[in-house]
């Protein structure tokens, strides 16, 4: 397989470092002969396909959380007599399979260690703040610091809420913002269901120069601010006429139209609601996101089809951004805050994860159809919130 293969590409990347000769074993492509007669054969992951290799000494298990507890335990009689050792190479995966009970199994028939990303010296540290803005807390966790305790947690770091509307913030980002048009206005709006909430969410975008130069071209630094404008929840059961008026009005309160973009979620009954938006035309640049459960992004019939893991990632990422400022008690903020304390990621048995809610996620979806849009106008790393013009 790919993963046995390149495995054995560094095994045999070392071995000429040592100074070994690298042959192959007769008959096996993916394989190395050591000068003591020693070999090593990358395997592929089919139990059907492994039979019949005995007196293994020594059994490595790549990324054996992701490999199937049957392919395993069809390796495991390999060593039967040779009583070989088995190494198991991960990062965790889910609490489920044998790489997990292994892992939690007490006794000495196992020694266990454990190598965080931290400790990694190749492994930049702005690399991995990137990567925990991304992906929150808890599968950042799991995926960087071998924690097999991420599922069920809530996948946004609270804090970061509470941050963005703390009063100095807000007070550096305003006087950022000061005698600045806004840039770009995002409005996410989630259509709801029948037991849900419409919801809006709207971010005005400022981006302009600071006082600082880059040190080696001497133009000016940019950076950007977010503020939070709207955070609302409508009522149950809500006419799509209702709907587009109570839009239309805030699209007015908010500013200029051309300004604007409304990013509106258009899966399952979302369609009818965006078609009857478009022939309302209200003024703005409309965006229509169609959800999926999975695989790349792409675009057809008007409608950007997004994976949820990638909206949720970026509103991860503009919730832990500093450019992210809110008015400190303003209306809807303690709303969502309670909607992103509830929102947990959970991992099935085959190691897909999933996100979902115990409680109301109207407004999480809103602000991740913000946050999708308006994460482009961050840099790779977000800036901090200093460095007033």
């Amino acid at each position: 397989s790919r993963q046995s293969g390149e495995l054995l590409a560094k095994v045999a990347t070392f071995a000429k470092l040592l100074g070994l000769a690298v042959l192959r074993v007769s008959g096996h492509a993916s394989s190395l002969l050591l000068p003591n007669a020693a070999r090593i054969i990358a395997l592929p992951g089919k139990p059907d396909s492994l039979r019949g290799f005995s007196a293994v000494s020594l059994l490595i298990v790549d990324e054996a959380a992701y490999v199937p507890d049957e392919l395993y335990h069809a390796l495991r009689p390999m060593l039967a007599t040779t009583n070989g050792a088995v190494w198991l190479l991960s990062t965790p995966r889910s609490r489920s399979g044998f790489f997990f009970d292994e892992w939690s199994s007490e006794g000495a028939t196992w020694s266990k260690f454990i190598v965080t990303a931290a400790e990694c010296p190749r492994i930049d540290r702005e690399f991995l703040e990137e990567e925990r803005l991304l992906h929150g807390p808890a599968l950042y966790r799991r995926e960087y610091f071998c924690d097999f305790g991420y599922t069920g947690q809530s996948f946004f770091e609270i804090d970061s809420l509470d941050d963005a509307a703390d009063p100095d913030r807000y007070l550096a980002a305003q006087q950022f913002a000061f005698g600045r048009p806004a840039t770009r206005i995002v409005i996410g709006f989630d259509v709801g269901q029948k037991a849900s909430h419409p919801a809006i969410v709207a971010i005005e975008i400022v981006t302009g120069a600071t006082n600082r130069r880059n040190p080696v071209s001497f133009e000016w630094i940019h950076e950007t601010r977010f503020f939070f404008r709207r955070i609302e929840r409508l009522p149950l059961n809500m006419p799509y006429e209702s709907m587009v008026s109570r839009l239309h009005r805030v699209v007015r309160d908010l500013g200029d139209p051309r300004l604007i973009t409304l990013v509106v979620d258009a899966t399952g009954c979302g369609q009818p609601f965006v078609e009857l938006l478009q022939k309302q035309k209200i003024g703005v640049l409309l965006t229509s996101i169609g959800i999926t459960s999975g695989g790349a992004g792409s675009y057809s019939h008007g409608i950007q089809r997004v994976p949820k893991k990638d909206l949720m990632a970026s509103a991860n990422y503009v919730l832990r951004s500093e450019a992210l400022a809110a008015q400190p008690g303003m209306a809807g903020l303690k709303e969502l805050k309670e909607e992103m304390e509830a929102y947990r990621v959970h991992t099935s048995r085959a190691g897909h994860d999933a996100f979902r809610s115990n409680f109301k996620d109207d407004l999480v979806m809103a602000f991740a159809l913000v946050a999708w849009r308006a994460r482009t106008y961050l840099p790779r790393t977000a800036p901090t919130a200093t460095g007033v013009a």
